[in-house]
């Protein structure tokens, strides 16, 4: 699923329980990933570039759109400056670029879109208050059902159910001066999933609602607990570290205290990644998409970006663009696509130029680009 990333975004919203729209049901099963097959024969079948291919995605000639998401049906989706502020771009090889301005009418800062579902609902923060922007983009403040406050923090994702999570607090709540863990439902209001006297957050959601976060007792020495929340079991605490990412098959990444990455299967196995290397996101295969600025590992010159796969081991991802040493891969699906962008630059550049790229199997490659 999508998770952690910074700037996800979206084009639509659908209100929940509305003719059309998505319902909180959950889906029963496994899923069964959309990849026309699985990694292994995947990667056997991409003769000419066994990593993946690397191919720029011509999504903002300005060099400003950020990649935040691939989606299963080959849309990218992300961020983009607009004449007024911020908007959400939807890409596909058919259309284009297509652009919503967000709206911001107080003129609100910081603004974060950080996650959307398929349905077109996007999640994310002003002034540091959870939102969540309409087809038009119109914003709306989340608010809890019962009581009517708004709900202060930020919102991290969205599943295909229209449950919300991130790490916030009611307005008001004495009771929980710091921000929580929390899980949002259109028609449910807010619901803390982090115990009290802790801080915390709900990193992620799949659809089949489970939730992955992390919390810190405020009395104790700030090392974080990772949890799993589902319906039926509620909060269990699972050990030391953070997680980031949940697949819809259960999947699930994050970091243990010390930054070793680790990946938790469905079976409940741990399995440790590559030393030096963050997890970013998993697919339903269990594919880990990772990051690294560790000199030793990118030194200059190099694109910091991987995918592992118990199967086939570290593959390294390769920039597309000449000199572009600053890879930011955000997002891999279940055919194996990953997407991201790169720049010649450090990030904290006002000046720089950033490129889309989509990193594919040949096999998957008329997906983005045209023969």
């Amino acid at each position: 699923m999508r998770a952690r990333h910074t700037l996800a975004v979206v084009v639509a919203f659908a209100v929940a329980g509305c003719d059309g729209s998505p319902t909180e049901n959950v889906r029963p099963g496994p899923v069964v990933p959309a990849g026309p097959m699985d990694p292994m024969a995947a990667q056997a079948a991409s003769t000419g570039c066994s990593n993946r291919c690397a191919y720029v995605i011509n999504v903002d000639a300005a060099g400003q759109a950020r990649v935040a998401r691939v989606t299963e049906d080959a849309k990218l989706q992300g961020s983009i400056p607009t004449q007024n502020g911020t908007g959400a771009f939807n890409w596909t090889l058919e259309r284009g670029t297509v652009t919503t301005p967000l709206e911001n009418p107080a003129g609100g800062f910081p603004l974060y879109v950080l996650s959307r579902n398929n349905w077109g609902q996007t999640v994310g923060s002003i002034d540091y208050k959870a939102v969540v922007w309409e087809p038009s983009g119109a914003v709306v403040d989340m608010r809890d059902r019962a009581t009517g406050r708004r709900l202060l923090g930020d919102a991290r994702a969205i599943n295909e159910h229209s449950v919300a999570v991130g790490a916030g607090r009611l307005e008001g709540d004495t009771a929980a001066p710091y921000a929580r863990a929390y899980r949002y439902g259109y028609f449910e209001g807010v619901e803390y999933l982090s115990p009290p006297r802790t801080t915390g957050h709900a990193s992620d959601i799949n659809d089949s609602g489970t939730i992955v976060g992390a919390y810190i007792s405020i009395l104790s020495n700030g090392d974080g607990r990772w949890f799993i929340w589902t319906r039926q079991t509620g909060t269990r605490e699972m050990g030391p570290g953070d997680v980031y990412a949940i697949s819809d098959n259960g999947h699930i990444v994050g970091s243990t205290n010390g930054g070793q990455g680790f990946l938790y299967t469905p079976q409940g196995r741990t399995v440790l990644l590559p030393a030096g290397w963050n997890p970013v996101d998993v697919n339903d295969w269990g594919e880990v998409l990772l990051t690294t600025d560790h000199p030793d590992i990118a030194p200059p010159g190099t694109c910091g970006a991987a995918v592992w796969y118990e199967g086939y081991g570290l593959l390294r991802l390769t920039s597309p663009v000449a000199g572009a040493t600053n890879c930011q891969p955000a997002s891999i699906n279940s055919w194996g696509d990953v997407a991201g962008t790169v720049s010649t630059q450090p990030s904290y550049r006002e000046d720089n130029h950033y490129s889309a790229v989509v990193w594919t199997w040949k096999s998957n490659a008329y997906r983005y680009v045209r023969p």
